[in-house]
């Protein structure tokens, strides 16, 4: 077996064929880009958003944000983009740690997706973040709207670090779609108030094959 390129690793290519190095594969998730926030008003995912994933995975950790406010989302279209402002479909629901708590939420013909309630950092606690995940759905598909499925988690200072913030936001599972069957081609993250401060939100594709 000759020599292979360093990070190659040897790789099987069948029954009655020598085995050659080879490029690793990445697995499922493969890493496209991230944003890190500083007094940022949005986070956008602009480009490599197209056919060559079926579904793409948006990673949020230790999101935090100047003033009280939901984290919502927009999906744009287009090559400029063109953000979507009306007529998302979504529901979702959201177990409260405080109040014992199991509170539903749905909108027909929303200005934006909501993703999450949370209060802003004081000097008691450290912050009340988002963690959590997004899930979008074929979004290059013509033939179809759009899918996004959420996972997101956060906290309620005022309350001592409990995950809950006015009924719904402790845990919000929810899922939402586009206004139309225009292809997606952006992605637009951002607090109904304040801006971003710190964290990161991460982009990635899924490989179903």
């Amino acid at each position: 077996v000759a020599v292979g390129t360093a990070t190659h690793v040897l790789t099987s290519n069948g029954a009655g064929a020598a085995p050659t190095f080879q490029a690793a594969s990445g697995g499922a998730y493969t890493f496209i880009s991230s944003v890190t926030p500083s007094a940022s008003a949005t986070i956008e995912f602009t480009s490599n958003i197209d056919s060559t994933y079926s579904t793409y995975f948006f990673l949020l950790e230790n999101l935090d944000h100047s003033a009280d406010g939901q984290l919502r989302l927009e999906l744009g279209t287009g090559a400029t983009p063109t953000y979507q402002t009306a007529n998302y479909d979504q529901a979702g629901q959201a177990p409260d740690s405080r109040d014992n708590l199991y509170n539903g939420k749905s909108a027909h013909d929303a200005a934006y997706i909501y993703l999450s309630n949370a209060g802003a950092s004081d000097s008691e606690y450290s912050g009340s973040r988002w963690n959590g995940y997004l899930n979008l759905y074929s979004p290059s598909d013509s033939a179809a709207i759009t899918y996004l499925q959420s996972f997101i988690t956060t906290n309620d200072e005022s309350a001592g670090i409990r995950l809950s913030y006015t009924g719904l936001g402790g845990v919000w599972h929810g899922g939402a779609t586009s206004p139309s069957h225009t292809p997606v081609t952006a992605v637009k993250f951002y607090p109904g108030s304040g801006t971003f401060t710190t964290g990161k939100i991460s982009m990635y594709g899924i490989s179903t094959s």
